[in-house]
């Protein structure tokens, strides 16, 4: 597990600079009678730049080797695509749920928010300044989702390439979309089925953070059809197991890791596949628990306690972790149709190590 961190943490030392000479050129081209539009780049810079694991643009790194990809400045510049339409779906996802940290630092919309806020002073309309923060966060993730265009489009991949890779890219922000959709739609279902929650994550997670990642580092390396179908065995399963990690995190998780709030699917009332299996497998006492604390803004100490003790006391927990573990073995097992000279096996070693770390994280 420490080898397949230690890579992410590698890769992100070769990328990060890269990104920010991006955004420096962006900076660069925008006219000085614009600063306000400098000021948005930065933002989005400053989110991007706080951290995060940059997993998905080393998925993209790991397609396009898989199948013998050579041009490594460029593949390296376009997998940072992804890392800015993580930071657009992010920005917009953080103003759905309410957030207020990200990264160990403020939300976009808190930020605006507080800048209106000293601007005006004792002028401050609390309404105006939510609307205000809220609006340019808007903006600034429909910013980095285009700048993920502007990424691709600067590289030397022919040119059918690159619009097919754009074409990938807009279709998983299209899905993702109606995934989310799916989402807060569900918040409203007295009961949604684990069925219903594991397609939310078949569209969300393993679509964006994994199988979308891999299939743009492929078509980029002008792979077959059939690699970009097989890499799918071993994606959907590995985004499943990542996003139920993620749940467990979201609860069982420590904050500072973390960067940000735990709780929040419980207090925006959101049934996660964890809290959907403790409704249905625990007792009325593990019910009354969970329900007494589903959707309240505030959670007191102990009330988070006995949320975590009947998620766990119901065998929830448990059957989740199992669940992973099971996706998890999935997608390693699936990685067997490339044992051959023609694939990269390093490549495969370090898929491989992902499926694993990524049930075993702690952010």
């Amino acid at each position: 597990m420490n080898k397949e961190k230690n890579n992410l943490g590698k890769f992100a030392a070769l990328t990060d600079p890269l990104l920010k000479n991006f955004f420096n050129e962006q900076k660069a081209a925008v006219p000085r009678s614009l600063a306000y539009a400098r000021r948005m780049i930065d933002v989005v810079e400053d989110f991007c730049m706080r951290g995060g694991k940059r997993l998905r643009p080393a998925l993209v790194y790991y397609g396009y080797k898989l199948v013998g990809g050579k041009k490594e400045k460029d593949i390296l510049k376009a997998s940072l695509a992804m890392e800015l339409v993580h930071a657009f779906l992010l920005i917009h996802d953080d103003i759905m749920d309410e957030d207020e940290m990200r990264r160990g630092k403020a939300t976009v919309h808190k930020l605006y928010e507080n800048e209106y806020k000293t601007r005006r002073q004792k002028h401050t309309n609390p309404k105006h300044s939510k609307h205000f923060g809220e609006t340019m966060a808007i903006l600034a993730g429909d910013l980095a989702s285009q700048l993920a265009t502007t990424l691709i489009l600067s590289t030397t991949f022919d040119a059918e390439m690159k619009i097919r890779a754009i074409s990938k890219l807009s279709e998983t922000v299209k899905n993702t979309i109606f995934g989310q959709e799916l989402d807060i739609r569900l918040e409203t279902s007295p009961a949604p089925t684990p069925a219903e929650i594991l397609n939310v994550y078949r569209l969300k997670t393993a679509q964006y953070t994994f199988e979308s990642p891999l299939h743009i580092g492929l078509i980029l390396a002008k792979a077959t059809p059939k690699n970009i179908q097989d890499i799918s065995r071993y994606a959907v399963p590995g985004g499943i197991a990542f996003q139920i990690q993620d749940d467990i995190l979201g609860i069982f998780g420590n904050e500072k890791k973390l960067g940000k709030p735990i709780l929040s699917d419980i207090k925006q009332g959101k049934q996660t596949l964890l809290v959907a299996k403790a409704l249905e497998m625990g007792n009325s006492s593990h019910r009354k628990q969970i329900l007494s604390a589903l959707g309240r803004k505030q959670i007191s100490k102990r009330q988070a306690e006995e949320v975590r003790l009947a998620l766990k006391n119901s065998g929830a927990l448990a059957y989740c972790k199992d669940l992973a573990k099971k996706y998890a073995e999935q997608a390693k097992d699936s990685l067997k149709q490339f044992n051959r000279k023609k694939y990269n096996q390093e490549v495969i070693e370090t898929l491989s190590g992902l499926a694993d770390l990524i049930i075993k994280r702690e952010a």
